[in-house]
């Protein structure tokens, strides 16, 4: 995450879309998910089958490697590099 919110920072030239990445991901991991020192708010578990063994694993490192690839994915395809010829406007 920290090279995909460095690359954000390099192509844009501004603190702003990292920060932005960081507060969006903080509110959607506590949020929506629930996983913060907020408790239970959006999604909440309602019984079933705790994941355990290799099942646990696979899930916890698809989310370690899947959300930075994403958000790679969207800097290279999505986000506009900053340019030097700017400048001149201001």
């Amino acid at each position: 995450m920290g090279y995909a919110w460095a690359w954000a920072f390099a192509k844009t030239k501004s603190i702003m879309l990292p920060l932005g990445f960081h507060l969006g991901w903080n509110f959607i991991h506590n949020t929506i998910f629930s996983k913060g020192p907020l408790g239970a708010l959006v999604f909440t578990s309602q019984g079933g089958n705790e994941l355990s063994d290799w099942t646990s694993l696979v899930n916890f490192t698809l989310g370690l490697i899947l959300v930075p690839i994403l958000l790679l994915i969207y800097l290279r395809y999505f986000v506009k590099e900053e340019t030097e010829s700017k400048a001149h406007l201001l």
